[in-house]
């Protein structure tokens, strides 16, 4: 990674919490998660996290792990596309600190489902959780693989970096889904007859712009 792309992502990571923080600057729930994650979190970056976790995982690759985030933001931009109902279950598959999960039950009251196979982002979002009173929220310490999601309304997964295998084996319990749950891909597109592409667009990420794609489920 050269420095000149260094200084760039730091710049656009400025602007972009920056903009967040112009939007959100009045919402407790905001103020009240962003200090509780910075306090939890301040000592435990995804580098060490995943250097301390990766050797109990088989089966993938370490670029599998590569950490981005979903800002607050971004949640809204992305989920105000298909307006999702009140109490709404969504999953996020592979969701590190939940940033997408809390933001989804503050700003849209879906209950959330957050998949994570490395233990401190479940330990501490559960945490997080109790501090913020969001009951409706929840963690499961599992590999995406191995994990039930056919009850979900949304499915979110912002898999950049996953392997293609994984991807593959996330499309097919995505099969599994009810008549009309609605699927968010970010990067990756579903090729499957039982998928619909409703819409794409790009939007803001912590990694940079990225095109994200909504399917319905026949």
């Amino acid at each position: 990674m050269s420095l000149k792309f260094k200084i760039g992502l730091f710049l656009y990571n400025f602007i972009y919490n920056f903009l967040e923080f112009l939007f959100f600057f009045t919402s407790y729930w905001w103020w009240k998660f962003t200090v509780l994650r910075t306090f939890h979190y301040f000592d435990k970056n995804s580098y060490r996290i995943m250097k301390s976790e990766k050797s109990a995982v088989t089966g993938l690759s370490e670029r599998t792990f590569t950490y981005g985030e979903t800002g607050a933001l971004t949640t809204k931009l992305i989920l105000q596309e298909i307006n999702p109902k009140k109490n709404a279950l969504l999953y996020d598959l592979g969701c590190g600190r939940g940033s997408f999960l809390f933001a989804a039950n503050f700003i849209f009251d879906l209950r959330g489902v957050g998949i994570e196979i490395f233990t401190p982002y479940t330990e501490i979002g559960r945490k997080l959780r109790k501090s913020l009173k969001t009951a409706g929220v929840s963690f499961r310490n599992e590999n995406i693989a191995d994990s039930e999601i056919s009850d979900a309304d949304i499915v979110f997964c912002a898999g950049t970096t996953f392997d293609k295998p994984l991807i593959d084996t996330i499309v097919g319990k995505l099969k599994d889904l009810k008549m009309g749950a609605i699927v968010i891909f970010v990067h990756n597109q579903i090729k499957d007859e039982d998928f619909i592409l409703i819409n794409e667009g790009s939007f803001p990420f912590s990694w940079g712009t990225d095109k994200v794609y909504f399917y319905r489920k026949k």
